[in-house]
């Protein structure tokens, strides 16, 4: 399709006119720390040119990545060994995978917490945390 449909220019006129209304109640007074639309943009085109930006984003992969790569060897290493040696292996995986799943993150996360709480207390990293340090965080 080459041309756009009456939904997506009207979705398109919406989204410029909420701008330009954005743009008008700033110019006629909204708090200093609401910023316009021409700010914004302003501001993205400078944060790209910064050095800090980009130190931003190599500390975020430095801290995903290898989390990352540890989940897809074990997704893979699991995946053949299920695959190549089926059936029950197979099965237990397919039921573990189901379990999980079933449960909503927050409420697998305290309950991993609450299993590992006296452990986690005792976590001083050679006398450099107090006790009850690691079980917060």
């Amino acid at each position: 399709m080459l041309f756009p449909s009456r939904i997506h220019l009207a979705r398109a006129g919406l989204l410029l006119f909420l701008v330009g209304l954005w743009q008008l109640l700033w110019v006629w007074g909204l708090p200093a720390y609401v910023l316009g639309p021409v700010d914004i943009v302003k501001h993205f085109f400078a944060a790209l040119g910064s050095e800090e930006l980009y130190q931003h984003i190599g500390a975020s992969l430095l801290r995903s990545l290898p989390g990352f790569a540890i989940g897809a060897l074990l997704g893979v290493a699991l995946g053949l060994l299920a695959g190549y040696y089926g059936r029950w292996i197979d099965a237990v995986f397919t039921r573990v995978t189901e379990f999980v799943m079933g449960f909503p993150i927050l409420l697998f996360v305290i309950a991993i917490g609450f299993i590992l709480s006296d452990r986690l207390q005792r976590i001083t990293l050679g006398g450099h945390l107090a006790h009850g340090v690691v079980s917060l965080i």
